[in-house]
């Protein structure tokens, strides 16, 4: 084993010199892509807010129309009922 390390005591040297840039670049990187996630994960979050906001907003809206049109479907009917349209004969 001494004589594997011996002839490569140049290169094991180099190795121990670049390992740990190459630490902070591979932490560098799982940092960027931690952080990426975390904005993704903002987007669809706040996508998912609106969508169901104005999903929301949509359904009340149609609710307050469809009340309406229930109150005054009697009223236009008695309206009706007491000024019959004049057919031309």
């Amino acid at each position: 084993m001494n004589i594997v390390i011996e002839g490569n005591t140049e290169r094991i040297n180099a190795t121990f010199i670049l390992l740990p840039g190459v630490v902070t670049n591979i932490n560098d990187a799982a940092l960027g892509v931690k952080e990426s996630l975390a904005a993704v994960n903002g987007v669809v979050g706040s996508f998912d807010g609106t969508f169901l906001n104005t999903s929301a907003a949509v359904h009340a809206g149609t609710e307050s129309i469809m009340g309406i049109i229930a109150l005054l479907s009697p009223a236009v009917r008695t309206i009706m009922n007491i000024f019959p349209s004049k057919k031309k004969t």
